[in-house]
């Protein structure tokens, strides 16, 4: 499937190899972001990025929303929504009717003679390419949910400069070097001029520990142009992930490839090294590729990482780059100490010194082409999310994007920052390599601080904890009941969530009885919200208490239930639904975290 959606996009006439040429082209981008964030001074990180327009247009009686208005030459290249409903509308060249009008969500699921379309992770999008000689304006109509429409319309705008042809990439001479990597002794392969593509092999066995302590570097005529821990480079920092893209390719023989012509006029050395003691066996190969000799940008790629608590929020630089040059992709590695989502930030990128970014997005997964904090792992193309620990976005989370189809070009400078915005006020980890191709003489690559992985055991359980969400249910006469998980505050991240119930349903638990004696004092810690009810809860018979779980905010709380006695090894604890609280929502919900036997006379 991959392979025939590259040859789709990528032929015919294309190569990897056009990126390490000037554009012919601008790059620029429409999106719902907060119209509020005007200047890092004002509302920055704003966060409605949603039904956000350029204005409103009435066409007889209907209402239509200006999403994106471009003037050309010029051609779309990547659509992306996170909830598409309505009818889109597109205007060529100043017509009066449009010639795509169609459901938005069917227009980014289904391919077409101009580009792929396809959902991945709750993420709608579109790569292709929809051509317009002088100008192009695409809207969304009112039928669906256009208030709350997330979007991104990426856009190239001609230049009328000519391309410089690009060679054959096919063939090459096959170069090898191999030996053991240890303390100053690297493994390193030496070409005269570039490479259409070169791989590196390790045990697939390998740790996510030993591939961070692995260092790439690329040098190109003498100038270093890569600097990266190997595993970060090829997307897999936590360890080996198979998985095939236009740009890389992991196999499970611990072969990672990278696809991205190495260009250099005379030289190129690509090197393993190693920040620790331990000897690694490494082999590095290459197609040596004179022919690239004469292309005149190199390709860079640079590590960085920022780790900090997420309070006060800010922007976090992952390239800041000078010269002339084109971006073409990002791979990001996330450390996150709690189920909760890490990736709210919007990317700013700025391009040949802009005050305000030409590029502004709604959500980090949105530019990644995902949605709503998907956990799901997904591989497309130009972008996938290859790991995500759980529950939640808990743990190591790997995720990359190419810009091949919509690379950014840049005369004098690209800035990308990306805003860290955590749900959670934390200490999080954002480690990422940024890619790009640019003359020599450009600036880019900075001294790089590496950390090791880190060890995350997420939400550990309460010491002597029953478990609400493992309790045995012996009979629910009504609602639906689950293990809800994504909670960093509770015993084990998860409560027994009971949903929907009516007045006088029950659930009912069996409790087992955990050690010598009858009596227990017996305390539970519970979720009280917005739409969480009132609910009698009984031990054998017996009235322990009648609760009001409403709050006006989400919380937990541990409540001392009573006294209890057990007349043989288990007892039944029954929770039994109330008229709820008038001020709550109307599902009468019940959550249970955990519960404490304290032994008693």
């Amino acid at each position: 499937m991959i392979l025939a959606l590259l040859s789709f996009v990528i032929a015919p006439g294309r190569s990897l190899a056009e990126l390490a040429v000037p554009a012919n082209y601008t790059a620029g981008q429409f999106s719902s972001y907060d119209r509020a964030s005007t200047s890092p001074k004002d509302n920055w990180f704003a966060n409605a990025d949603y039904g956000q327009y350029l204005r409103n247009e009435t066409i007889g009686t209907r209402t239509e929303h200006v999403m994106a208005e471009m003037t050309g030459p010029g051609e779309v290249v990547r659509i992306w929504s996170a909830n598409p409903s309505g009818v889109i509308r597109i205007y060529f060249d100043g017509e009066p009717l449009p010639r795509i009008e169609k459901p938005l969500q069917e227009y980014l699921s289904t391919n077409d003679d101009d580009g792929i379309a396809y959902e991945a992770a709750r993420g709608f999008n579109r790569f292709g390419a929809i051509k317009y000689s002088r100008s192009l304006k695409m809207t969304i109509d009112e039928t669906g949910a256009w208030k709350n429409l997330y979007y991104h319309v990426d856009y190239k705008t001609w230049t009328g400069e000519e391309a410089i042809p690009i060679p054959s990439l096919s063939g090459g001479d096959l170069r090898v070097a191999e030996g053991r990597v240890s303390s100053g002794e690297p493994v390193e392969l030496s070409l005269s001029g570039g490479a259409s593509q070169f791989s590196v092999e390790v045990d697939p066995k390998v740790s996510g520990a030993t591939l961070r302590n692995l260092l790439l570097t690329i040098e190109a005529d003498g100038a270093q142009t890569v600097v990266s821990p190997l595993g970060d480079f090829f997307c897999v920092p936590v360890g080996l992930t198979p998985f095939t893209s236009t740009a890389m390719e992991v196999t499970d023989r611990g072969r990672m490839t990278c696809f991205f012509p190495q260009t250099a006029k005379k030289s190129l050395k690509i090197r393993v090294s190693t920040r620790d003691r331990k000897s690694t066996p490494v082999v590095i190969s290459a197609r040596e590729n004179r022919g690239l000799s004469g292309l005149p940008y190199r390709f860079h790629a640079q590590y960085s990482r920022d780790r900090g608590n997420t309070r006060p929020m800010r922007d976090m630089t992952f390239l800041e780059a000078t010269g002339e040059g084109r971006y073409v992709g990002t791979s990001i590695h996330i450390e996150n100490p709690v189920p909760g989502w890490w990736g709210e930030g919007d990317e700013k990128i700025y391009v040949d010194g802009e005050k305000f970014p030409s590029f502004f997005g709604t959500g980090t997964e949105d530019y990644l082409g995902y949605a709503w904090s998907n956990p799901a792992l997904f591989l497309k193309p130009f972008h996938g999310q290859l790991k995500c620990d759980g529950p939640g976005t808990f743990g190591h989370s790997t995720i990359f994007r190419w810009h091949i189809v919509d690379d950014i070009p840049f005369r004098k400078s690209l800035k990308f920052d990306m805003e860290m915005w955590h749900w959670a006020e934390v200490v999080g980890t954002w480690d990422r390599v940024a890619y790009w191709y640019a003359l020599p003489g450009g600036t880019g690559n900075h001294p790089i601080k590496i950390e090791p992985l880190a060890k995350l055991l997420g939400p550990q359980p309460v010491k002597g904890a029953i478990e609400g969400e493992k309790l045995k249910i012996t009979r629910v006469s009504g609602g639906k009941h689950e293990a809800q998980g994504g909670f960093s505050e509770l015993s084990s991240g998860e409560q027994r969530w009971w949903i929907d119930p009516k007045l006088g349903d029950e659930l009912v638990f069996e409790l087992t009885k955990p050690s010598a004696g009858n009596r227990f004092n017996l305390i539970g810690n519970f979720c009280l919200a917005k739409d969480y009810g009132k609910h009698r809860i009984t031990f054998n018979g017996k009235l322990l208490k009648e609760i009001d779980f409403y709050s006006p905010t989400l919380t937990w709380k541990k409540l001392d239930l009573g006294k209890i006695e057990f007349v043989g090894p288990t007892g039944e604890l029954r929770i039994e639904c109330m008229a709820p609280n008038p001020a709550a929502e109307p599902r009468n919900m019940f959550g249970l975290d955990y519960l404490l036997l304290k032994g008693t006379r």
